[in-house]
């Protein structure tokens, strides 16, 4: 009950965020808008946008043992990524940690804490690359409060990792005090992925600069459909605008991000004054680079990991 209260929750926010982006819009604009785009650019973006996931790829292996292989770590992220654009409550998550697990005998508490250590990465890049993207120009003060907020959540998500890997001992004493052997072991596991990232010092700045490298590939992405529409923003505006969104689709929204990606993309072209119009189009377009690839691609791989189709695996998660 709990899990379709929070589904038709994210359904609500979704058509929440749409009704202010399609409100008052000039449709006829908008589809004049799509004419910009060729096909050349669209497979461009494509191929772009799924280069980062190899890095992305690269970088989990970082984070988990040894053993796994770049091709476990490449399926189960783009798996993820896929069941995540169909799935609600970001279930693609955890179909991830589930994926991994099945294939390299690894815990899935351990694979979901090295999911959040990435995302946490992720958060702070996107943070710095917001304020890189407003740079010499003239900004809402709201988007200030956006940096603030999101460097205080994920700052503060990082501190709390770093102080749980110097009392990692004392953690393991105080959870083998549980009546549940089941819960003891989750609580370890997801610890000692947490803390992970730390077991050599240059780890950190490896995982940091690899999440840089994938946000500025996927900045690649957004710059080359600005340049498609012709948008008249400064060269630093994509990574304002892909940080925003990619700050603003952590809202709980439905499957794929509906509704949040078109409102956050949309405002931050807003901010320089680009027509809601001609945004949503350049926006729109490149959701549809990212979601429709990704979702195929990543449903290709459920028989690689033994599953039989998305709704079993669904049943098997939950």
């Amino acid at each position: 009950m709990k899990r379709n209260s929070l589904v038709w929750l994210g359904w609500l926010i979704s058509f929440i965020f749409l009704y202010f982006v399609f409100h008052r819009l000039d449709w006829v604009s908008v589809i004049e808008a799509f004419n910009k785009v060729s096909l050349s650019t669209l497979i461009t973006m494509v191929g772009v946008y799924c280069l980062g996931f190899i890095i992305r790829a690269w970088r989990w292996k970082f984070l988990l043992p040894h053993r796994v292989s770049m091709g476990d770590s490449l399926g189960a992220v783009v798996l993820g990524y896929g069941a995540n654009n169909i799935l609600p409550a970001r279930l693609g998550e955890i179909v991830r940690a589930q994926a991994i697990g099945k294939s390299c005998q690894i815990s899935r508490s351990f694979a979901l804490a090295s999911i959040l250590v990435e995302r946490i990465f992720d958060g702070l890049v996107l943070v710095g690359l917001l304020y890189l993207g407003t740079r010499n120009s003239s900004i809402p003060t709201w988007v200030s409060s956006v940096g603030v907020l999101g460097l205080a959540i994920f700052g503060g998500a990082l501190t709390i990792v770093m102080l749980l890997t110097l009392t990692r001992s004392l953690w393991d004493t105080k959870t083998n005090i549980l009546p549940s052997t089941k819960l003891q072991n989750f609580l370890q596991q997801f610890a000692k992925g947490l803390t992970l990232v730390w077991r050599t010092p240059f780890l950190p700045l490896t995982i940091l600069g690899l999440s840089l490298t994938i946000w500025l590939v996927e900045g690649i992405v957004f710059h080359i459909a600005i340049q498609a529409f012709e948008l008249e923003v400064p060269l630093t505006a994509p990574l304002f605008v892909m940080g925003l969104v990619n700050l603003g689709i952590l809202a709980p929204t439905a499957p794929g991000y509906l509704g949040a990606f078109q409102y956050f993309g949309t405002l931050a072209l807003n901010v320089w004054q680009v027509p809601s119009e001609t945004a949503l189009a350049c926006i729109v377009v490149i959701h549809a680079c990212q979601y429709l690839p990704i979702t195929i691609w990543g449903l290709s791989y459920i028989p690689y990991f033994g599953f039989t189709s998305l709704t079993k695996l669904k049943s098997e998660i939950e």
